[in-house]
């Protein structure tokens, strides 16, 4: 199964044009049920494999923030190199979210450029990025709706609670990409310890025409779900495509 499934994520990654340098960014989270006065670290994935690979540059991250019980958005403070703090102080649920600074990489015949391409020669294709990441966490009391949508740009949203998933649950979901559902968007999902290999994946699967789509979790531990939209970039002189990248990550009970 594993095998088959990494093959058809690679598969599908060679057919859409993706260079094996577009990396994701996730939330590694310690604990999704802390209680009133404890402290949940943070940390920031980014590369390709799940849950650890690469560390993500300083200049790279734009913000890591969180949305409290109350409504209150808050910017969360550097414990250590590529880990944030969230302190808990009252019961309810959490959402944290990371978002990287939009940038450019440009492959040429000569390697990869972090630049547009304006002032490049030999350019094979450039990317416009645009990555964030969210994961909810749930500090006693009842489970509120997590269901609305709350990033302005792409982002995969759960369409029933997650606190209770347990292993072998169907979690369906959805895509929007700027307050409108995306019809036909691949959605990967794996979970820790699945597989060492790069881009390898435990689910794969394609919105339909609402941009719905249904995970199957199969394995408890802790879970990672991705998409990108691809866009054609306006001026083709500076760039080719822009790549919106989104992240979710979230626990499976045995």
């Amino acid at each position: 199964m594993k095998k088959n499934i990494a093959m058809l994520t690679g598969l599908v990654l060679f057919l859409s044009g993706v260079p094996a340098f577009a990396h994701d960014l996730w939330l590694n989270v310690d604990n999704y049920f802390p209680g009133v006065g404890e402290t949940v670290e943070i940390e920031i994935g980014f590369g390709h494999k799940f849950p650890v690979d690469e560390t993500i540059k300083e200049d790279m991250l734009k913000q890591v923030t969180a949305v409290t019980p109350a409504g209150d958005a808050i910017t969360l403070e550097k414990s250590r190199d590529n880990t944030y703090r969230l302190p808990i102080r009252e019961k309810g649920t959490y959402l944290v979210k990371a978002e990287a600074n939009p940038g450019f990489f440009s492959k040429t015949t000569k390697g990869y450029q972090m630049q547009n391409k304006i002032g490049l020669e030999h350019v094979i294709q450039c990317v416009n990025y645009d990555m964030r990441a969210k994961a909810f966490l749930f500090a006693g009391g009842k489970e509120e709706d997590i269901s609305r949508q709350s990033d302005p740009v792409m982002e995969i949203i759960p369409l029933r609670g997650i606190k209770k998933l347990k292993k072998g649950d169907e979690l369906p979901a959805k895509v929007f990409y700027r307050g409108n559902p995306v019809a036909g968007a691949m959605v990967y999902a794996t979970y820790a310890g699945f597989s060492s290999e790069k881009e390898s994946f435990a689910f794969a699967g394609k919105t339909d025409a609402d941009g719905k789509v249904v995970l199957k979790l199969s394995h408890a531990g802790n879970w990672m779900a991705k998409l990108m939209h691809e866009l054609p970039y306006p001026d083709k002189n500076e760039c080719d495509v822009h790549w919106f990248k989104a992240s979710f990550t979230f626990p499976v009970r045995p």
